[in-house]
């Protein structure tokens, strides 16, 4: 009597090992399950026939299932809802690393890196950044700019 199926499908070719039950049982139960939940190339998936026949299964055959599944990244014990919630949040890819989060904003250091060459090369006009460089060359014609280093206040009163 058959308890537990492991299948491999890769492309749409079917490899069915330690399985009990008839073969036309399981292409059944495997066109029947949503192709969502088939992603990528390869696939393990576990078919039990009925919620209280996982007893009588032998060692060898759980043993095989959960090999499988640690193989195929699928979930290797039975878990209920609430746990298969966490396993869905953590297979999914991290907020930060989704391209549409960190494709949000635009990349402002490679911009400011090109504006202040052709600034420097007399394309482009920053008139805030020129004002700043006309006060910083006021303020040093007037004495007021900062002091070197060794030369500040405190520098002063120890000479």
């Amino acid at each position: 009597m058959g308890k537990i199926c492991v299948i491999h499908i890769e492309k749409h070719d079917l490899f069915i090992a330690h399985c009990y039950m008839d073969f036309n049982n399981v292409l059944n139960r495997v066109r029947n399950f949503p192709e969502e939940k088939l992603p990528g190339r390869s696939t393990c998936l576990c078919v039990p026939t009925a919620p209280g026949e996982m007893s009588n299964v032998s060692s060898y055959t759980l043993r095989m299932a959960r090999l499988s599944a640690q193989i195929f990244g699928n979930v290797v014990r039975p878990t209920d809802s609430k746990s298969m919630k966490v396993v869905k949040l953590f297979s999914e890819q991290p907020l930060a690393k989704r391209e549409e989060v960190y494709n949000w904003y635009p990349p402002h250091n490679t911009y400011y890196a090109l504006m202040k060459k052709l600034r420097y090369f007399g394309l482009y006009r920053d008139e805030h950044q020129d004002f700043r460089e006309e006060m910083r060359r006021l303020k040093k014609l007037r004495g007021k700019e900062k002091p070197k280093k060794g030369e500040g206040k405190r520098a002063l009163k120890k000479k």
